[in-house]
């Protein structure tokens, strides 16, 4: 779930939370998480013997993303309890930015029905050695959630440089006005997409941050990106 989290202008937003939700909160997650694709996917399933022809390979195709993501919030939660129990070290590989960065946003696009409204910027010349698996599944559910608390007219930058020996993978997004909370980010600052995603960078020596730029949240995932 998307929390809005007040900030004032010019300064960096409160640091991600130090605790973690228990158990059964954290299952409650799960299960609300999972409740909306797999009652799409009920009830395109329901409606496709009697769909019209022509609208049958729509249906199909929404039966598979919301079966995607429900995929993808499956993999997400164990993940973040593998990562909790210190249970979940990948072998790092080289992978290509670009790719990954592409296929977290077109995915995201479809799944939201946001076309074209994440724009992409990638500046890697050379392959990423950090586990790949990690790095994909804490993007994604932190891509997913800051797209579906943006507004349609603004979308948000999905962008990737090196800055030294750090890869920085970067979502930021316009902050809105609220006339009684001031400045408000809409960003998943406190949720369970945060924690994954600070999990995973403090696993592999990197770190995750929050702050507010001119105006834009910005959400900072910072891994390690030795040369070889």
């Amino acid at each position: 779930m998307v929390a809005r989290v007040s900030a004032v202008q010019g300064k960096k937003m409160a640091e991600p939370r130090k605790a973690t939700l228990p158990h059964e909160d954290l299952l409650e997650h799960l299960v609300h998480d999972l409740r909306n694709p797999l009652g799409v996917i009920a009830y395109f399933a329901e409606a496709i013997p009697t769909a019209a022809e022509g609208e049958r390979d729509e249906l199909c195709e929404r039966l598979r993303v919301n079966a995607q993501r429900a995929l993808h919030v499956l993999e997400e939660f164990a993940l973040l309890v593998d990562l909790r129990r210190g249970q979940s070290r990948p072998v790092a590989q080289p992978w290509d930015a670009r790719e990954l960065v592409e296929e977290l946003a077109t995915e995201a696009e479809m799944m939201e029905r946001r076309q074209g409204q994440v724009r992409r910027m990638v500046d890697v010349p050379r392959p990423l050695c950090v586990p790949r698996t990690h790095v994909a599944c804490a993007l994604r559910a932190l891509l997913r959630e800051t797209l579906r608390a943006t507004a349609p007219e603004d979308g948000l930058d999905f962008t990737v440089r090196l800055d030294g020996r750090q890869a920085l993978f970067q979502l930021t997004a316009p902050l809105r006005r609220d006339p009684e909370l001031g400045t408000v980010a809409r960003l998943p600052t406190d949720s369970i997409e945060v924690e994954l995603a600070e999990r995973v960078a403090r696993l592999h020596g990197g770190r995750c941050l929050i702050e507010q730029r001119s105006g834009r949240g910005v959400i900072t995932l910072a891994l390690p990106a030795p040369r070889e």
